[in-house]
């Protein structure tokens, strides 16, 4: 079976189109899953800081701010885990807990 040539074209520039939308459905979901957890973390949602959350991420959208922004959050929680972690541990040893 053999396929003409401006077949397989059509059949590319869909393929293109079609992973393009995935590629971007996927950053939005990305970039989304940041934001809430940069809220989550600094425990506010004023309108300033969703402000400055979409500029950075959709009109101006600032690569050096965004990857800023996610080691922040994933510092953060780094931290709280570890802080989790240590009160739990400090939980078991203490006498007469879980008993």
């Amino acid at each position: 079976m053999t396929y003409s040539r401006s077949y397989l074209v059509q059949v590319t520039i869909v393929e293109l189109f079609l992973f393009s939308l995935v590629h971007n459905a996927w950053q939005l979901k990305r970039g989304w899953r940041l934001k809430y957890r940069y809220v989550l973390m600094s425990g506010n949602a004023d309108a300033k800081t969703l402000d400055r959350l979409e500029n950075c991420f959709e009109w101006n959208r600032d690569r050096k701010l965004i990857w800023k922004i996610r080691k922040e959050v994933e510092d953060f929680e780094r931290w709280t885990e570890k802080k989790v972690a240590e009160m739990l541990r400090a939980k078991r040893q203490q006498p007469g807990v879980g008993k």
